[in-house]
């Protein structure tokens, strides 16, 4: 499993609170360079906020196992189990906080109603009395919303209740034990009142991480009828009364097994003339017809809502603790997001990555096409597995050329030839994505409903030019900062140490050029044990020595900027620098590992058709059937269909052992795909014997095996490298190699 699956997989962890204090350290690190992850996690955090609203509501056993079940069948239907990793990790939260809020199944239908569907893109299902159009029309000019549930809690007295605020984006909600949060977008403020504490707490708040973050509320009736359509319920529309008032019944109804068949029903209450939701009703009953749930959410549409927190009835009295950052940084951050998103509506980028260990040989071409809302991204693999890259790189380096022009003709060329790619697109709506591998065949199209744009992997322009800084730091001024007129924001932080695991102490600067709109022109990632800036001086005591890596440091600078006609700037190149630490990495020149050109269009001329769904895959193109097994697959079986199969250490000596008697065909096997290699380069590579340490195994499932070169272990006592297995894919667990330096 690679890094960011890793930590894709940690984040509902993560989330909720509950990772131990190295993988916290870990997740922390990752978050740093990956925007994927960063976004999924402030969806994340979105979702939790809402879900206060519900959070100390209690059932018993039974009833939250109900909970997690009944949730999953609601959201997750055969084709959301396909899904990618984003959407599959909001699952497993809604269940996961269902299951720690004990709350019950049907209970869940509130949070449907006002939480939960919003972790699904909506979907036009028409209403058979009222048209859809009329009810879409009616809502998303409605300014406010306000709703109260009922008759979820234990008792069924609790009351909670929610303000949603679309012109003035505000976001409020009181729940019955006397807990309120009031969410100020265009102030950037989040306040959250503890009755126990009597406090009120004040946070920074982006629009990117307020809850319920909807255009109308619409989307709610919408999506929650899609989802469950999808299920199979049955769903009817008829005419009806709600409290002596005439209205329209969408009445869905169906039924889960858990412990017992329980059924359910769930009514939407709309009002004929002004064709607004203004009630829901759930009902849950057991076999035998005993009442499991019975609750109601009802909703208004004010002209006006509360303006602070103190308009929900919080005490003004109350003590105010600030977590604010400081003022000069948030100055710093608002202008920095500004600036990005000005640059970036309208573009067409190439990036070449050249290896410098193989002599600045273009391995990997991308294309960033932009057009406002709709994003594509493609990834082009320039060399096929196999091939001898001193070979076949006069050939290549020669069709690349080096110009936007040529590189936009190779990549065209490429996409209807052969080798590697992967495709990836937001249409303003779904998310989808597909590749190809060597052997010619795409994967079957994978079409996710996901938050937006930022869920795209982070290979793409503004990534490269305005990484993810996040929302903590503080502005230094150091000397590179002072020569160069550029800000500096510093990050933190501290190392772990978990079951003999060791996590480094890091720091990460960000050096912002304000005269050429903020563009990152320095990111510094440094990891040391004995940073001055880890607060417990004695947290490797006890630590054996070959469990500690070394130090390390990486410098990415963008050397070369152009402005584009539209007056913006942008980076031309982006050189990347690996060392191991010293106390200044300007004392010296880092060792070069790789660099990025990035030729840029900002008038650009899309190619027709570029962000239509229809063009992803090539016409008349091979799919992979399913169940036809990738090469990685096939290699899988083998390891399975061998009668013995090694430990991971005996296994990573008999990798070195196939290595350095040529045997291409075993290390294919040992570590999957690595005799597709440069076997050139393997051919003239001179044996070194190395020395192995014990298994590490990680909180991940996965393993890894320390070793060293024997002078390097001889000289120094520890073990330098690593080689990284994993065993998911393995129907008998056994470990495989996956990664290593």
């Amino acid at each position: 499993m690679n890094e960011h699956k890793k930590i894709n997989e940690l984040l509902v962890d993560f989330a909720l609170g509950e990772l131990s204090q190295l993988q916290e350290s870990e997740v922390r690190a990752h978050l740093t360079e990956c925007h994927q992850c960063s976004s999924e996690l402030k969806r994340l955090e979105a979702l939790i906020e809402c879900t206060e609203n519900i959070k100390q509501l209690s059932a018993d056993t039974q009833m939250c196992e109900s909970a997690k079940d009944a949730i999953l069948q609601t959201v997750e239907s055969q084709e959301l189990k396909q899904r990618a990793p984003g959407l599959n990790v909001g699952l497993e939260f809604m269940s996961r906080t269902i299951m720690k809020s004990k709350i019950t199944k049907l209970a869940a239908a509130t949070v449907i109603i006002v939480v939960a569907i919003l972790a699904l893109q909506n979907g036009s299902i028409d209403l058979a009395t009222i048209a859809f159009a009329d009810i879409s029309e009616a809502m998303k000019n409605v300014p406010w919303m306000h709703s109260v549930s009922r008759g979820f809690d234990e008792t069924r007295k609790g009351v909670v209740e929610l303000w949603i605020g679309f012109e003035t984006k505000i976001n409020a909600s009181k729940d019955f034990d006397g807990k309120f949060i009031f969410w100020n977008v265009n102030e950037h403020r989040k306040y959250e009142y503890d009755p126990k504490s009597h406090s009120v707490t004040i946070e920074y708040a982006s629009e990117d991480n307020v809850p319920l973050p909807l255009s109308s509320p619409v989307l709610l009736l919408e999506r929650m009828q899609k989802m469950f359509k999808e299920q199979g319920a049955e769903i009817v529309t008829k005419s009806g009364e709600y409290m002596g008032q005439k209205a329209q019944i969408q009445e869905i109804s169906g039924s889960f097994v858990n412990q017992g068949k329980q059924n359910y029903i769930l009514r939407l209450f709309i009002e004929p003339e002004s064709k607004l939701l203004f009630s829901a009703q759930v009902k849950s009953t057991d076999p035998n017809g005993n009442t499991l749930v019975d609750g109601e959410t009802t909703f208004d549409y004010p002209r006006t809502g509360p303006k602070d927190i103190y308009d929900l009835g919080v005490p003004h009295d109350a003590k105010i603790i600030s977590n604010l950052p400081e003022e000069d940084f948030q100055a710093v951050w608002d202008n920095y997001r500004q600036k990005r998103a000005e640059a970036t509506k309208n573009y067409i980028a190439v990036i070449t990555h050249a290896r410098q260990s193989l002599g600045d040989v273009i391995t990997m071409v991308d294309v960033d096409y932009k057009s406002n809302q709709n994003h594509r991204l493609e990834r082009h693999f320039v060399f096929k597995t196999g091939q001898q890259i001193n070979k076949f790189w006069p050939e290549y380096k020669q069709q690349l050329g080096n110009s936007f022009e040529s590189l936009m003709a190779w990549t065209q060329a490429h996409y209807n030839n052969t080798g590697s790619i992967s495709v990836y697109l937001y249409d303003g709506q779904y998310n989808l994505s597909t590749k190809r591998d060597n052997d010619g065949r795409w994967s079957k199209l994978r079409k996710d409903d996901s938050p937006g744009e930022e869920s795209m992997p982070n290979i793409h322009l503004e990534y490269l030019a305005w990484p993810y800084i996040g929302k903590t730091g503080r502005v230094i001024e150091d000397d590179y900062a002072k020569q160069n007129n550029f800000i500096c924001i510093e990050r933190l932080q501290q190392g772990a140490v978990h079951s003999g695991s060791v996590t480094l102490p890091g720091r990460f600067l960000f050096y912002l050029d304000p005269q050429k709109n903020y563009l990152c022109r320095r990111k510094v990632m440094e990891w040391r044990p004995d940073a001055e800036w880890q607060e417990d001086k004695n947290w490797l005591e006890g630590i054996e020595p070959e469990k500690i890596r070394d130090a390390s440091i990486t410098v990415e600078d963008i050397t070369n900027v152009t402005q584009a006609p539209n007056g913006h700037w942008y980076p031309e190149v982006i050189v990347v620098k690996q060392s191991g630490i010293r106390k200044d990495y300007n004392e010296e020149p880092l060792k070069v590992s790789g660099t990025k050109r990035i030729y840029i269009r900002t008038d650009p001329e899309f190619p027709n058709g570029i962000f239509e769904t229809s063009n992803l895959i090539p016409a008349g193109a091979k799919i992979r059937k399913e169940g036809e097994k990738t090469p990685f697959e096939q290699t899988i079986a083998i390891i399975d269909s061998r009668p013995n199969w090694p430990e991971p250490q005996e296994l990573v000596k008999r990798y070195w052992q196939a290595r350095a008697a040529k045997n291409y065909d075993e290390m294919a096997i040992l570590w999957p795909g690595s005799a597709t290699w440069n076997q050139k380069l393997l051919a003239d590579e001179k044996t070194a014997e190395y020395v192995f340490g014990e298994t590490v195994f990680t909180q991940y499932g996965g393993a890894f095996v320390p070793y060293a070169e024997k002078t390097y272990y001889e000289k120094h006592g520890k073990y330098n490298l690593k080689m990284w297995l994993r065993n998911e894919k393995s129907t008998k667990g056994r470990y495989y190699i996956v990664s290593g330096n």
